[in-house]
């Protein structure tokens, strides 16, 4: 009975990794398979067999933190970090439904060039979690996704344009036009979304890491400290 009314904690950051470890391998799937006739039904099987793991995850974080005494960090910076990753997994496997829906001719270089940016955000998005579970500055990962987060826009921007340009001579063409537009648009909630984690999760690394270093400088200066 006694050990029940001791604090206890809950392994948070192993479920951040869990989260980001669905996240690369769902971008990764869909990198890989984002071409006509290569991105077949187990592809879309593994997508939502992966989202509902997630899930599972993120329930397991929300009980956790109505049972636990003692975080690692602040239950809002917990409980907004999880949301967050959880929310581009939702998208992700969205996303992965709606390519394997669709017909489409030929895959257009911008669409599958920001799938393969979001693997790389993914993975950055990992050593950020290492960042804040060590309290250190994310100088290089944080500088990663911002040069991503642009190339994406970039990305984006070339991409509607091209489908403003083309030229419809047949229905064929007016239907790849219409699927690309929703495809697009798809892709940019997904990557709304990975830019909202990113920048939770900066806030939070930036937070704790600035909170680390005070102590240490604060511990530095007592050192020199002499009482008469």
């Amino acid at each position: 009975m006694f050990a029940r009314l001791l604090p206890r904690s809950a392994p948070y950051f192993e479920y951040f990794a869990r989260q980001n470890s669905i996240l690369q391998k769902m971008t990764s799937l869909l990198s890989n398979e984002l071409s006509p006739g290569k991105y077949m039904e187990n592809n879309v099987r593994e997508l939502t067999r992966l989202e509902a793991e997630a899930d599972e995850l993120q329930h397991t974080i929300i009980h956790e933190l109505s049972q636990t005494f003692i975080t690692p960090i602040d239950r809002e910076d917990i409980y907004a970090i999880s949301t967050a990753q959880e929310r581009a997994i939702d998208s992700l496997n969205s996303l992965g439904t709606r390519f394997y829906l669709f017909s489409f001719v030929h895959v257009r270089f911008p669409a599958k060039k920001c799938v393969e940016d979001m693997y790389q955000i993914a993975r950055a998005v990992g050593e950020m979690l290492d960042c804040l579970k060590e309290k250190r500055p994310p100088s290089e990962p944080v500088a990663r996704v911002h040069s991503l987060k642009e190339n994406c826009e970039m990305l984006l921007g070339v991409g509607l344009g091209e489908l403003q340009d083309t030229e419809v001579t047949s229905f064929e063409q007016v239907k790849q036009l219409m699927v690309w537009t929703q495809l697009y648009e798809r892709i940019e909630q997904t990557l709304l979304l990975f830019s909202e984690l990113t920048d939770t999760l900066e806030q939070a690394v930036l937070k704790y890491a600035s909170s680390a270093a005070f102590a240490r400088s604060h511990r530095r200066g007592c050192v020199g400290v002499r009482f008469h």
